[in-house]
């Protein structure tokens, strides 16, 4: 059960936690007193039996007065809500820590109740709610520097650089030590990088103060791991700027020295892999370092370390296609819901290599894979991100709805916990029992399946994350359908095109190098397209690589087909007519970004008809038409290339309600309402199988 509290004023909170803990917990009959419970519940949660001690420490604040608050009902609060995130019942530990700040001024101490806000904005933080974690940071009185740090780093993860800049200025001073002063100008070069406009100081100034500081860390007294993670931050920042990625090199081997005597093994074995990623590229720690976190159970860092390891020297071709291959296996059901940018950057340049190694051999089958394995990430990320959106159309089954809303909801905190103890390189202690949470309640929601299936067959089938083979996508596929994905490498581009009864990749020599890599590509082919009416008035540039190297070579693959889906992680406009180069009027598209997905949409198809609505989302919206063809699979869903008002959306909503009338699939609407010649038809795509 969840609950949900509102700011209590002191005079409220008596009342506040009758209610909460009156409504969680049975009747007691043992005749135990509270005092006794609470001891009971204290050891238990020190054995690990964490679901028993939350329920005895409710049990027993559901027989005090609590009026006021005895000092024991106050620890056992403390103790309650500290289990509950623990465990990763996350609106059970927000519910409790609300109880706990509506406590009378100087009920608690100021050191709990830090710890309280400290650990409430983490709970926030891993469920994506960066605003809200930087709100309960700033509720912090005399935060010391530790505390400011981290509400600076959640302001920049919510888009405020501004107010982080005012956070790490004043830890520049000389009034801080060296591992403060470092690690408040790496947060300034990050502000800078997002936003210039924010730090007054150019990007290598900053990165000269911090460089200048490396050197009063390496010389002060004190604790290594603290040192050792100031130098990391460090050189986190100057990995930034190309320039300077020598000096980031030697901070890392200057921090990995620190760590190995600090005695901090998580920390070493994390500066073992980033510093040998900077350095050397040697195949032994990186195997080492992959072993050491498949020991801890943490599948995603593992992934990361195989993914680096398929760069190591000396590797051949199939070893670095083997790690790679078994780092993408590993990651896609333990990927982090809100990765950092280092994090996507890894998966993604992984991705470019594999396919580099594929396309070269090539091995057309094992593309397949790779392409359904990247899907499956997004897929996975899309459905726990969205979490709390989550409903059955059907309306029927609310207790069921809010259960699989709630387990979806923690089991998405719990990945990016996993991922954050790696990224902060803190928190093993924590470990164990995030995976037995984990694993408990992705239980639960499988057994919750079977109930989502009868009402919504295609979220079950969603929310089960099963892999699809290349033969269940051909089986799915009509005889006048196929599909279309392109595949990127570092150096190359192609398209794979899946028919019904065949699989073939076509490409051109249209290659990349460091002045043009794929997102460069990608990104310029979007802001052509938003910048005029398709690519017709565009001389040079994006549009006409897009058309040379996957659009010409593409036109003859599929020229037996009438409906093409674009499966694609950045969806690319395949749907637009290119100078010079007629398309068979014949041809509808349509857009997804999974083959899973195109499974469950397909199969979805045959369902009876029920009540629809037109919908748009940005091309550029990796999550929200996923998420919302999943859980509202008879909606019309559309991606819109350019901004459009909401005057013009609903415009544009009732000419393709309109053209509907006739027909079911968006696509063919569209087909036919770009005959009038009007431009704006080319900046609309359907979403899904029609």
């Amino acid at each position: 059960m969840s609950f949900h509290c509102p700011p209590l004023r002191p005079g409220m909170a008596v009342l506040g936690m009758f209610l909460l803990f009156a409504g969680c917990s049975s009747p007691d009959n043992s005749g135990e007193s509270s005092s006794e419970m609470y001891a009971k519940a204290s050891d238990l949660g020190r054995h690990g039996q964490y679901a028993r001690a939350i329920e005895l420490y409710g049990r027993g604040l559901a027989l005090e007065s609590l009026d006021p608050p005895s000092d024991a009902a106050v620890v056992a609060l403390v103790s309650k809500r500290w289990l509950e995130g623990l465990t990763g019942s996350y609106d059970a530990a927000l519910a409790t820590t609300e109880v706990l700040e509506g406590l009378e001024e100087g009920t608690l101490p100021d050191s709990v109740r830090t710890a309280v806000l400290v650990d409430k904005a983490g709970w926030l933080g891993e469920l994506g709610r960066f605003t809200e974690a930087a709100d309960a940071l700033r509720g912090v009185r005399n935060p010391d520097s530790a505390v400011k740090m981290r509400l600076a780093a959640l302001l920049l993860q919510s888009g405020d650089a501004k107010e982080a800049e005012a956070l790490y200025r004043p830890m520049t001073l000389w009034r801080n030590p060296p591992s403060v002063r470092i690690q408040a100008w790496a947060g300034l070069l990050r502000c800078r990088v997002t936003d210039p406009a924010v730090v007054v100081e150019d990007g290598e100034t900053v990165a000269q103060k911090i460089v200048a500081e490396s050197g009063r860390v390496l010389r002060m007294k004190g604790e290594p791991a603290v040192r050792a993670r100031a130098l990391r931050a460090a050189a986190s920042s100057l990995q930034l700027l190309q320039r300077h990625q020598r000096n980031a090199s030697f901070l890392l081997f200057r921090a990995l020295s620190l760590a190995e005597g600090s005695g901090d093994r998580l920390l070493y074995q994390v500066l073992r892999l980033e510093s040998n990623t900077a350095i050397v590229r040697k195949e032994v720690p990186f195997r080492e370092v992959a072993a050491y976190f498949e020991e801890h159970g943490l599948s995603y860092a593992r992934a990361s370390a195989l993914f680096m390891l398929s760069e190591a020297g000396g590797l051949t071709d199939k070893e670095r296609i083997s790690a790679l291959e078994e780092g993408f296996a590993a990651a896609w059901q333990s990927a982090p819901p809100y990765p950092s940018p280092a994090m996507l950057a890894r998966e993604n340049r992984a991705a470019l290599h594999l396919n580099g190694f594929l396309l070269k051999n090539p091995r057309i089958f094992e593309l397949f894979d790779v392409a359904q394995r990247m899907g499956m990430m997004r897929l996975g990320r899309s459905l726990i991100r969205g979490g709390e959106e989550f409903r059955l159309g059907t309306g029927t089954a609310p207790e069921l709805e809010t259960e699989v809303r709630r387990l979806l909801v923690e089991i998405s905190g719990l990945l990016q916990r996993k991922a954050d103890m790696v990224d902060r390189a803190a928190g093993i202690g924590m470990n164990r029992a995030t995976d037995q949470a984990l694993n408990m309640k992705r239980g639960r929601l499988f057994e919750l399946l079977p109930s989502v299936r009868v009402r919504e067959p295609a979220i079950a089938s969603a929310l089960a994350l099963n892999p699809v083979t290349l033969r269940t996508v051909q089986e799915t596929l009509g005889d006048d359908q196929a599909i279309v994905r392109p595949i990127f490498s570092d150096s190359l581009a192609a398209v794979m095109v899946v028919g019904k009864r065949d699989l073939q990749i076509v490409g051109s020599v249209a290659a990349f190098d460091s002045l043009h890599t794929p997102s460069i590509a990608v990104a310029g082919i979007r802001r052509e397209l938003a910048d005029g009416p398709g690519f017709s008035h565009l001389k040079g540039g994006e549009g006409e690589w897009f058309e040379r190297a996957l659009f010409r070579p593409l036109l003859t693959a599929v020229q037996p087909y009438s409906r093409i889906v674009v499966v694609a992680d950045d969806v690319l406009p395949f749907h637009l007519p290119l100078p010079g180069a007629a398309r068979p009027e014949q041809h509808r598209f349509s857009y997804l970004h999974s083959f899973k997905e195109f499974v469950i949409i397909q199969t979805a198809a045959a369902l009876p008809p029920g009540p629809s609505r037109i919908v748009f989302y940005s091309a550029i919206d990796h999550d929200g038409p996923i998420r919302h063809k999943l859980f509202y699979p008879h909606d019309r869903v559309f991606l819109v290339w350019k901004h459009f008002t909401m005057e013009e959306q609903e415009k544009l909503r009732d000419e393709i309600g309109a053209e509907m009338q006739s027909t079911v699939s968006g696509a063919l609407a569209l087909q036919k309402l770009k005959e009038d010649g009007d431009s704006k038809w080319l900046y609309l795509s359907s979403y899904g199988t029609d």
